[in-house]
């Protein structure tokens, strides 16, 4: 079987999808950046731990629009 790696490669130069993998990567790298910039806002706001969990919670299912 082969590796990840290899995988991941060969999806990477496919001529029909020429960005999966950077674009992937930098979603990734975003998605870092903005979770944090919300715990470190919530943290400097002094808001609760089970309110921030409950609000990450409904953002994660998609439920507050």
């Amino acid at each position: 079987m082969p590796s990840v790696q290899i995988l991941g490669k060969r999806s990477d130069v496919s001529p029909s999808e020429p960005f999966t993998l950077p674009t992937l990567h930098g979603c990734f790298g975003l998605g870092t950046v903005i979770g944090r910039s919300a715990g470190m806002a919530a943290t400097a706001a002094e808001v609760l731990v089970p309110r921030h969990l409950a609000v990450v919670a409904l953002v994660a299912t998609g439920v507050a629009h």
